[in-house]
């Protein structure tokens, strides 16, 4: 879920390996089809999250850029 005027939104994730947040964190990415200008084309960031033994997760999005079109999110670990 993604509301653009706030710039936030909810992202549920279920299925990846849960994580030790010692060690590591997930990263969530957002790809902003707005973002034409090659030198700014990089998905911004949508913050860090961990998770849990059952392999979900409920992450709050919060842009850390404003984003003009969300056209996908991605994760990286």
């Amino acid at each position: 879920v993604w509301d653009q005027p706030s710039q936030q939104g909810f992202l549920t994730v279920r299925g990846l390996p849960p994580n030790d947040p010692a060690k590591e964190r997930y990263q969530l990415w957002i790809v902003d089809a707005g973002r034409t200008d090659p030198r700014h084309a990089q998905p911004v960031d949508g913050g860090l999250f961990d998770v849990g033994p059952d392999g979900s997760a409920t992450v709050p999005v919060r842009a850390a850029l404003p984003v003009r079109d969300a056209a996908a999110f991605a994760v990286t670990k």
